[in-house]
């Protein structure tokens, strides 16, 4: 008889046979946002408002609420964020078969030092494919840009190193995978009415 699926995830998580990384980031009032266009509105920082703190407002605890911008800090974007899936799914729609899978790292980080506009494109991926091997079919691609030695400090950073238009494209039609990534803040490149001079 087949051992159970979960059961044997767990005895793998525990053997350390499979490994889960944490890619989050703690969010703070210096957390860096994507700053749009000057016409366009703008994503509010992290503001954090205390609620009590072991005080006469609640005696045996600290606890604050939180102002924050839904495309701030570690987070995925719903189908329906973008024009192209208004009428998909919003966050709590997305199966979570889709939150979990096998993950390929293109880590670029060097060269989004030296550039901090760098862009991933297609034949980038095409040449890491070459060397590695193919993505695996709904899986995950992700950027390592470096950018996560940023977090926490300016709100307002020069530069980021990103995905290239043409690469989603790419990604949708030649290789089938069910989530990117990326260690910088922010949108896709490649559009010059989305970059700031």
């Amino acid at each position: 008889m087949p051992q159970d699926p979960v059961a044997s995830l767990v005895q793998a998580l525990g053997s350390g046979a499979v490994e889960v990384v944490d890619l989050t980031q703690p969010l703070n009032e210096r957390t860096p946002v994507i700053q749009l266009p000057e016409q366009f509105a703008q994503t509010p920082a992290v503001k954090r408002h205390e609620i009590s703190r072991y005080d006469e407002r609640g005696p045996a605890w600290a606890w604050y609420w939180l102002e924050i911008g839904e495309h701030t800090g570690t987070h995925f974007d719903a189908p329906i964020h973008w024009i192209s899936g208004r009428e998909s799914k919003d966050v709590s729609q997305v199966p979570p078969r889709h939150l979990i899978g096998p993950a390929v790292v293109i880590d670029r980080s060097a060269e989004s030092s030296e550039n901090p506009d760098y862009l991933l494109t297609a034949d980038d991926v095409r040449a890491f494919e070459d060397e590695h091997g193919p993505l695996p079919e709904g899986g995950w691609l992700l950027l390592r840009t470096g950018w996560d030695a940023r977090a926490g400090g300016r709100r307002n950073v020069p530069g980021r190193a990103r995905w290239q238009s043409a690469l989603a494209r790419f990604r949708r039609r030649v290789r089938p995978l069910d989530c990117r990534g990326e260690s910088s803040r922010g949108r896709r490149g490649g559009d010059r009415r989305h970059r700031r001079g």
